[in-house]
């Protein structure tokens, strides 16, 4: 029971690790969200399928001092967003952003819960929620031309989503994200706490991230 119990450990140490890392551009506050597909664990003694982060949700949740929903779950994975609720409030109440969710059917939603209760009942329609690009900061331009086009604008080297457009701002905010998580990887060479590798984060000069 004892090695099992500290493999389930080293497990979660695990996950958390990776989630800190994934999660590192929220953290910072360069990112008001991400999506996450999470695979479901099934060789977990009665665990019944539930995600390793789901059971210890509160744990990590806690550690990394965000907040999560599922958005859609299948037999095998998860797909749930982790958010700093005070950057994601600010994101979704911004003009231009509501302009485009209210063609999505948010006119009516004021508060954050409100927001993801509406996604999560997007994310159980056939079509898959392309606005939800706004909720992860991707530009506005990126996002609106993507739903116009899918398959139009531009891939870039290194690229984590299709640009329209002038390329300026996608770049930095491509990089600004890529910096987050070399620094959630840089926090963990050095210190190895997750909750501690979360204070480190917050505290990194954005400022160095424009030349990454």
């Amino acid at each position: 029971m004892k090695r099992k119990n500290f493999s389930l450990c080293k497990e979660l140490q695990a996950l958390a690790e990776f989630l800190l890392v994934k999660t590192a551009p929220v953290i910072m506050g360069v990112k008001p969200a991400l999506l996450l597909r999470l695979t479901k664990c099934a060789h977990l003694r009665n665990a019944d399928r539930y995600d390793l982060f789901c059971l210890h949700a509160e744990e990590i949740l806690s550690m990394l001092k965000l907040q999560a929903v599922i958005l859609k779950e299948s037999a095998t994975d998860l797909q749930i967003l982790f958010y700093e609720e005070r950057s994601l409030k600010k994101t979704l109440t911004q003009a231009e952003v509501r302009d485009i969710l209210t063609g999505f059917g948010y006119e009516s939603c004021r508060s954050v819960d409100e927001y993801l209760i509406h996604l999560r009942n997007r994310f159980a329609g056939t079509d898959f929620p392309h606005e939800i690009g706004l909720f992860l900061g991707y530009p506005r331009k990126d996002v609106e031309g993507f739903i116009r086009s899918p398959g139009g604008g531009c891939s870039v080297p290194r690229g984590l989503w299709r640009v329209f457009g002038p390329m300026g701002e996608s770049i930095v905010k491509m990089n600004c994200f890529r910096f987050a998580e070399r620094a959630a990887e840089h926090a963990l060479r050095e210190c190895g706490c997750v909750s501690l590798c979360v204070e480190k984060i917050k505290d990194t000069d954005l400022r160095m991230a424009i030349s990454f």
